[in-house]
């Protein structure tokens, strides 16, 4: 078994495992930022868990293993960070719209929409891992992994909310309308997001890189 592939079922074990904790503060990002009420039965937290793990463990897999590969055959940090973004976005984005939409209506995993907003999360993605690894790789303690990874999140948060919307069946037209009108909306959601995704990044990257 070669040092990549070994990474890799290391990784997406520890961000599955990792992912259970802080699913539902995600799903509480979604649904404000879909004007949605958060007073739902607390199995609604939950609603999509187990098809997103399907995807979590190969997203994350590839996302660390292809950063690690690309630093330790001495390729430039903004090359590595191209190449994990543009990886990590073939898998992210299908997991999202699923994640997303489930929330407002059942809806397939395989459709012909399940690319829509690959665009925007490249663009988010590029934001988050330059800032996320420039802080966490190679730091040992979990303070500094996530510092990375709340961080990263919160500056990344208002390209989110555009494909979030973007995602949901808004034209952009619209989208950057209600922007004009109302631009704090670029903010909806940040505190939800930011407690999920930077502490799912800090506590996944801290645990990867010490054990």
């Amino acid at each position: 078994m070669n040092k990549e592939f070994k990474d890799f079922i290391k990784s997406g074990s520890i961000s599955s495992g990792c992912m259970g904790l802080f699913y539902p503060l995600e799903i509480a990002k979604v649904r404000l930022q879909s004007n949605k009420s958060l007073r739902v039965p607390l199995r609604t937290y939950y609603r999509g868990l187990s098809k997103s793990l399907l995807f979590v463990f190969p997203e994350k897999g590839i996302k660390f293993t292809t950063f690690n590969y690309c630093q330790n055959n001495k390729y430039n940090f903004s090359s590595s960070i191209l190449a994990t973004t543009i990886t990590q976005s073939i898998i992210s984005t299908p997991i999202e719209n699923y994640r997303i939409n489930n929330q407002i209506r059942k809806y397939k995993l395989l459709n012909n929409k399940i690319y829509r907003g690959y665009q925007f999360s490249v663009m988010r993605d590029i934001i988050f891992n330059t800032i996320f690894f420039k802080k966490s790789y190679k730091k040992t303690q979990l303070i500094d992994n996530m510092i990375g990874g709340l961080l990263a999140t919160s500056l990344a948060t208002p390209i989110d909310v555009i494909k979030t919307k973007y995602q949901q069946g808004n034209s952009l037209r619209d989208i950057f309308k209600k922007i004009n009108i109302k631009p704090l909306i670029l903010l909806k959601g940040i505190i939800p997001r930011t407690l999920s995704i930077g502490g799912f990044y800090g506590l996944t990257y801290f645990i990867y890189q010490n054990f």
